[in-house]
């Protein structure tokens, strides 16, 4: 498997979703809803993603296509493993956009997390984009 792929369809503007995906690590949640981090900028071009319950995360913001497009970096493991890449697409149709998500760069990741990576974040990109629509919805 060379990346996860998922997408969901919303009933909502692109500037509603962006509001949401434009935020680094806004995926860092236990699946229950989308919860307030506390974001502070490092010395070296990355941001710190505070969590209450699932930790502190490195992310960097890699690019930022206001409403159309926002990639981050991040070591979804710890941070001596290899960082993934981790993009989202907003594409528009009739009534609403559908939020695409990629995330790739894990080959590199260790043998001994790797597949429990990818199942984690293969199930937990369905709830954290599930929980993106139910915000922007609302």
């Amino acid at each position: 498997m060379e990346n996860i792929e998922r997408s969901v369809d919303i009933k909502a503007t692109p500037t509603a979703v962006w509001a949401i995906i434009s935020e680094p690590g806004w995926w860092v949640n236990k699946g229950e809803e989308l919860r307030p981090h506390r974001i502070e900028p490092t010395d070296h071009g990355t941001v710190r993603v505070h969590d209450d319950e699932t930790g502190t995360f490195e992310i960097e913001v890699v690019e930022q296509d206001e409403p159309r497009y926002a990639a981050y970096r991040w070591h979804p493991t710890s941070s001596d493993d290899p960082a993934t890449l981790t993009e989202f697409w907003l594409e528009p149709h009739d009534g609403g956009v559908t939020l695409r998500v990629v995330e790739s760069d894990f080959a590199d990741l260790p043998a001994d997390k790797l597949a429990d990576f990818l199942r984690n974040n293969s199930h937990g990109w369905e709830q954290e984009l599930g929980l993106a629509k139910a915000r922007a919805e609302s």
